[in-house]
């Protein structure tokens, strides 16, 4: 949702990706749906987005792995108490 509000008020928007992996389940339906969900959804973000951060290497590696993205990916780690 932020990134449609984002093109539509002419804002930058820049997603934060903290997954490296698909989501797995018991089901080999469920994992056929979640990985067709996953692609189109996450590839459409990744395709949309302004700027891409990914909260680690490994994530940065996976996003441009699994989605083929070819834009900067920066890495910011997350911040610790």
């Amino acid at each position: 949702m932020g990134g449609i509000c984002a093109k539509k008020h002419k804002k930058i928007w820049v997603h934060v990706e903290h997954g490296s992996s698909i989501i797995k389940t018991n089901s080999k339906i469920g994992n056929i749906i979640i990985k067709f969900t996953e692609n189109f959804v996450c590839g459409w973000i990744f395709k949309k987005a302004d700027k891409i951060v990914a909260v680690s290497n490994t994530v940065k590696e996976f996003i441009k792995r699994q989605y083929r993205v070819d834009k900067e990916i920066r890495v910011i780690y997350r911040g610790m108490d």
